[in-house]
């Protein structure tokens, strides 16, 4: 039995490092024990068990190679060795048996599915862009050319005579206004439909107060020209829409259908004010005229010293 055993260790010294697995390079099986070199240090509490029986073992002091003894009565075959964690591997205790007779060889196999087409590369990076070549010499300067001959200066001209005077222009228009009127009446003051207001008092004016009215409701034109009329009216009252039209007598101010001087106020106003522009002629009579539909009050809620309404009349040209 000894002389099988020592066979068999020798035979083992003489394997591949490949027959073994993990860390274990080889592997001497002796009478009692198995000897195991291994590259890996293996802790104390690492189990080492041959044929699923755990065995006792101990190191090779200095050196890595553990010595793990038999079983007693362990009977001659081939045990699974596994230590700790790692992949287990057979060992063979006893003789060798004869090698048995080569196998059949097996059929051939059916040959496998032609690979998939791989898709096309990406295409490659673009080029770096070459240098510049080196600019070009400059060409020598051309000769400069010979300088014309410098003409002669012409002769002076002769002086011409003055031209004769324009003829004078016609005077212009005198400056400043032409003429003007200004009005006012204070205190509370009842106007009927188709009435004109009444300012009673006559203020700054040119050519005399009673040259431009005589009633204070209706208002001379001096002379033919262009007029700027505008009148203001404080604390009316109505519980209707007030229409105030500036009116000329005997001609009239509507052009193309459109009278220019109607202004229409919302009943809840009180402050009305209206100007126009316009061609007058010498003699027409203008007057401030409630064409509401419905007589109306101004001057309410204003102190009896102040202006409760005003006509101004301005010739501008």
């Amino acid at each position: 039995m000894k002389s099988i055993q020592l066979c068999l260790a020798l035979l083992l010294t003489s394997l591949s490092t490949s027959l073994f697995a993990g860390s274990v390079t080889k592997v001497i099986v002796s009478t009692n024990s198995i000897t195991v070199f291994n590259n890996a240090n293996l802790s104390t509490n690492t189990v080492i068990k041959l044929g699923g029986q755990k065995l006792t073992w101990h190191l090779v002091v200095g050196k890595t190679n553990l010595i793990a003894n038999l079983p007693n009565g362990l009977a001659p075959g081939t045990y699974s060795l596994n230590i700790g964690s790692e992949p287990g591997f057979d060992v063979t205790l006893g003789a060798v048996g004869l090698t048995g007779p080569q196998g059949i060889p097996g059929l051939n196999g059916t040959n496998g599915l032609n690979g998939i087409n791989g898709t096309n590369g990406l295409d490659g990076a673009q080029g770096i862009q070459g240098i510049q070549g080196i600019q070009g010499i400059q060409g020598i300067q051309g000769i400069q050319g010979i300088s014309g001959i410098s003409g002669t200066n012409g002769l002076d001209g002769i002086s011409g005579t003055n031209g004769l005077d324009g003829a004078q222009g016609p005077e212009g228009p005198a400056g400043g206004l032409v003429g003007y009127l200004y009005a006012f009446t204070a205190g509370i003051q009842t106007v009927a439909n188709n009435g004109n207001v009444v300012f009673t008092y006559g203020g700054a004016n040119t050519g005399g107060a009673d040259s431009w009215s005589t009633n204070g409701s209706a208002f001379t034109i001096p002379t033919n020209g262009v007029y700027q009329i505008a009148f203001h009216i404080s604390g009316a009252q109505s519980g209707h829409t007030f229409g105030i039209d500036i009116m000329d007598s005997p001609n009239s101010l509507v052009q193309s259908g459109i009278d220019p001087a109607y202004f229409q106020f919302d009943k809840s106003v009180s402050v009305l004010d209206g100007q126009v522009i316009v061609n007058c002629s010498s003699g027409d009579q203008i007057s401030i005229q409630n064409v509401s539909g419905f007589s109306f009050s101004l001057g309410n809620s204003v102190s009896t010293n102040r202006a409760s309404a005003n006509l101004s009349i301005t010739q501008l040209h």
